[in-house]
């Protein structure tokens, strides 16, 4: 399972966009805000079957975060591969 395309996902899906939606580096960017990025983190957890520490859902790493930091930090964080 590829991890950027779930979390890439995830976020259309959060958005109530086309799956084919363009999307851009940043969170901010793609209009996640604080109760979107709550969302969104929910509805990871429930895909991936993890949880987030509640340090992590601070609202400074949604102001600075990247679909790849989201992801990598999924990786690091969950021992989940990255496999396309």
């Amino acid at each position: 399972m590829n991890i950027t395309t779930i979390v890439e996902d995830a976020i259309r899906k959060v958005l109530e966009v086309p799956e084919n939606h363009p999307l851009n580096e940043g969170l901010l960017e793609n209009g996640i805000n604080s109760l979107r990025f709550i969302q969104l983190v929910i509805e990871l957890e429930l895909q991936l079957d993890i949880e987030f520490s509640d340090e992590y859902l601070s609202e400074d790493n949604l102001s600075t975060i990247t679909i790849e930091e989201f992801s990598n930090y999924i990786i690091n964080n969950f021992g989940i591969s990255n496999q396309g």
